[in-house]
């Protein structure tokens, strides 16, 4: 009990001495930490994961990079916005053309029995 009586007194005395040696604690702990981070930079023991910069200089090695087409001015183009009309299936044309009054979409769904009647006549 007085050993730890003691103690507190003297810890209780000297705050300052106590939050300086904790200071100089932390200082020399980051101070190791920082000369190992060094030493393994220095002889290249540091290895990321995430950088893959190696790995893309081989890859280009070789490769040609194509060439970018500069726009004169930096107005948009025109574009086209006219529909463009499905090509309908369906049986090819006679020689003829569509039979008269015919639409591409009709000849597509009923071409086939146009041309079944035709080779019945």
């Amino acid at each position: 009990d007085r050993d730890g009586a003691a103690l507190a007194n003297q810890v209780a005395d000297s705050q300052l001495s106590v939050i300086m040696y904790l200071i100089a604690l932390c200082a020399m702990s980051y101070a190791v930490w920082t000369m190992v981070q060094i030493r393994k930079i220095r002889r290249g023991d540091e290895f990321d994961e995430a950088d893959q910069t190696g790995e893309v200089i081989e890859n280009m090695n070789g490769k040609s990079i194509p060439e970018i087409e500069q726009l004169d001015s930096f107005a948009p183009q025109a574009i086209d916005t006219t529909p463009t009309q499905p090509v309908p299936s369906g049986p090819p044309l006679p020689p003829t053309g569509l039979p008269e009054g015919w639409t591409m979409e009709q000849w597509a769904a009923y071409g086939h029995q146009y041309l079944e009647m035709q080779s019945r006549n």
